[in-house]
């Protein structure tokens, strides 16, 4: 069986995985659109998804080695970091660090597209898709989307934002949504490789959600 050596430039040493007859499932002529496949080897259909074919091991290696802002920062940035700096904002609620730190795992799938555009008239098609697939994906790690703190969660995600396009991006001041309060000044800019996100996403998703949804049983 072959092993996949994934590397990257901005990390040393190699990521392995070994894609088995149990995550490779078959093609179903009746699922609705086309396939991606996903680090693991699943053929994911992001139109037609099925829960069972949903896995932290493809969340978390897809997230890290995502670029923020459409790669146009100083420096590598990636979804995973992000969704871990929110995580770290919501204190000590339990609950809301793991919504906080899925709140972008749609993006494993349907990739990360930056807010002035994904606001747009022009793209309320994938604002629909991705709302299902990540109500999808919190039911599949045993939250309910229902309950989820959206107000918490989004007030933490935009001052990430803002605090990151402070360290990263050329003007932030320049954004619409710009505004002082929400740069986290109490913050030093730090930058994680791919690596070291990937390593620090799943490790914080096995402290909060416990072994039940281990990486290792996908």
């Amino acid at each position: 069986m072959k092993t996949i050596q994934a590397h990257n430039s901005n990390i040393t040493g190699s990521y392995s995985f070994t894609p088995t007859e149990k995550n490779i499932n078959i093609i179903h002529n009746d699922r609705k659109g086309d396939w991606i496949q996903t680090s693991s080897g699943i053929r994911f259909y992001p139109l037609d998804p099925r829960i069972e074919e949903i896995n932290i091991t493809d969340i978390a290696w897809a997230l890290a080695h995502q670029c923020r802002f459409s790669g146009h920062c100083s420096e590598f940035y990636s979804v995973a970091q992000h969704s871990l700096f929110v995580a770290s904002l919501c204190d000590n609620n339990v609950d809301d660090q793991k919504a906080a730190l899925l709140h972008d795992a749609s993006e494993a799938y349907l990739v990360d597209i930056p807010r002035p555009l994904k606001e747009l008239q022009e793209f309320s098609a994938y604002r629909t898709i991705e709302t299902q697939l990540q109500r999808m994906i919190f039911r599949r790690f045993g939250i309910d989307p229902d309950t989820v703190n959206w107000n918490v969660i989004k007030v933490y995600d935009d001052a990430a934002l803002h605090t990151e396009g402070a360290w990263l991006m050329p003007d932030v001041k320049s954004w619409g949504t710009y505004g002082p309060e929400k740069v986290l000044k109490r913050f030093s800019q730090y930058t994680m490789g791919c690596m070291e996100a990937h390593e620090i996403f799943i490790k914080k998703f096995r402290e909060l959600f416990g072994g039940k949804y281990d990486t290792q049983d996908q």
